[in-house]
């Protein structure tokens, strides 16, 4: 495997050190009184009033040691399941588009709720989708219940591992209720879970009453955390890449601290997306070259750590499916692959995340199996060096009819072979006019095990009662 690295020992000690010094002088605020109450006990510096804790590095290099280094992530059907933190890069969807270039007019337009379940089935598909999170909010469902309503779809046509991002603490706890119904029970969900929580920090260094929440509930039952922020360079963080570095690390690791505090070796994820601010205009930009850097950095860091990282937001800030989105999107990929995230993520958004696009789902994920091969390097081996067949072909001879090419060729692990971009031959159409058709097609095609009459009966009930008590209180 090739591996990339943008920080010295020295730098990534630097960062680490940084960051214990803000978490302890300067702190972090938490709105949430149970969540100052765990600290409070186990010997941070709690003011109630100001919410701020200072937590001192003992605590933080505590809850480091209990963190697993592997993880087991299950699936509705078992041959999804996977392991992370064994030094193989996995690919999960984005979150939360509001928009979507539609497939048939290539229009950009509102997201909705047939967008939810054809995206789902389109990630059931590729081949490259290891994890899902529904790449859009259906703007034609009430907020309150929004991402209840996309949850409960992308469940019933996944059989993947699923991450939940729930905008509010009744969202997960529906969720929740919705993926114990399917494995037989909230026992065998924690047992072998086939969901992930979230949770996480506001930049710069607060939070949000309702994420705490959900972390605190996750973390009580077992499940899996992904815990991450998103601070900008310029903007909720300084505008020097390493104290956007170090802004980032202090959330996590206050945040991770909390969850081990709970639950003393609880799986978790750290989720990092440093970005930064276009300072000329006042712009967010995802596809920046600095947030390839910091993502490398971050990587980095959590190796040093041992601690899971999902990193490398693979998005472009083009608003269009042109050119510019294949180099905001694969030096991303690629560096944050030969970095060794355990995730990386982005795939099928372009415009700064607020846009899903079918098309630019179905490229990213052939130009992923590309990156892959590159990230396996050369093997260099007695096979590889075939030196026996070069002697038996010898001099102005060729080497296609040989056995050991076939073997290269079948194996896949010489050669990368694309489905979708071209090489060497006539075409009539452009790449988006083929992905466009491509995903219309696996859409189609796409047949997730139905789940049992029974469980979909009980999904739907969980549905009305979220309705009937969200709606209610919001009305």
């Amino acid at each position: 495997m090739i591996t990339l690295k943008v920080l010295s020992k020295e730098g990534i000690e630097k960062i680490h050190f940084a960051t214990l010094d803000v978490l302890e002088n300067t702190g972090i605020k938490l709105d949430d009184k149970k969540a100052l109450e765990i600290f409070d006990e186990n010997g941070a510096k709690v003011n109630y009033r100001s919410k701020v804790v200072k937590i001192p590095e003992s605590l933080i290099k505590e809850a480091i040691r209990k963190c697993p280094r592997k993880i087991k992530l299950y699936a509705r059907n078992r041959k999804y399941n996977l392991e992370i933190g064994t030094g193989k890069s996995y690919v999960h969807t984005p979150e939360g588009a509001y928009f979507v270039e539609d497939l048939s007019t290539g229009e950009i337009r509102e997201a909705t709720i047939k967008d939810v379940e054809n995206f789902a089935k389109l990630g059931s598909t590729l081949e490259n989708i290891h994890v899902y999170i529904p790449l859009v909010n259906p703007q034609d469902v009430p907020l309150e219940i929004r991402d209840i309503y996309r949850n409960k779809i992308s469940l019933e046509n996944i059989e993947k591992h699923f991450i939940v991002c729930a905008h509010s603490y009744e969202g997960m706890v529906y969720t929740i209720k919705m993926a114990s119904a399917i494995v037989g029970g909230l026992d065998e969900l924690v047992k072998k879970p086939i969901i992930t929580g979230d949770g996480g920090a506001v930049s710069p260094l607060t939070s949000s009453k309702h994420n705490l929440r959900i972390l605190r509930y996750c973390a009580n039952l077992g499940l899996p955390c992904s815990i991450g922020s998103a601070p900008i360079a310029g903007g909720t963080a300084p505008a020097s890449l390493a104290g956007t570095l170090v802004i980032q690390n202090a959330e996590n690791l206050a945040w991770i601290t909390l969850a081990q505090l709970i639950n003393p070796g609880l799986p978790i994820i750290s989720l990092v997306r440093a970005f930064i601010l276009d300072l000329r205009k006042g712009d967010f930009a995802a596809g920046a070259p600095e947030v390839a850097l910091m993502s490398v950095a971050l990587i980095q860091l959590y190796k040093y750590y041992g601690i899971p990282v999902d990193a490398g937001w693979s998005v472009s800030d083009s608003k269009f499916l042109d050119v510019q989105v294949g180099y905001d999107k694969v030096p991303m990929m690629l560096m944050s692959v030969l970095a060794g995230a355990d995730f990386i993520s982005g795939f099928g958004l372009i415009d700064s995340g607020i846009t899903a696009s079918y098309s630019q789902l179905v490229i990213d994920n052939e130009a992923f199996s590309m990156v892959s091969r590159i990230s396996q390097g050369i093997r260099i081996d007695d096979e590889g060096l075939a030196l026996d067949l070069i002697d038996k072909v010898g001099p102005g001879g060729n080497f296609l009819g040989e056995r050991h090419t076939i073997k290269c060729i079948t194996s896949r692990r010489e050669h990368f072979f694309p489905t979708l971009f071209s090489r060497g031959k006539e075409v009539s159409e452009d790449i988006v006019q083929r992905a466009r058709k491509m995903a219309s097609k696996l859409i189609s095609s796409s047949q997730a095990e139905p789940l049992p009459a029974d469980i979909q009966k009980d999904l739907n009930n969980i549905l009305e009662e979220a309705k009937k008590s969200l709606l209610r209180r919001y009305t």
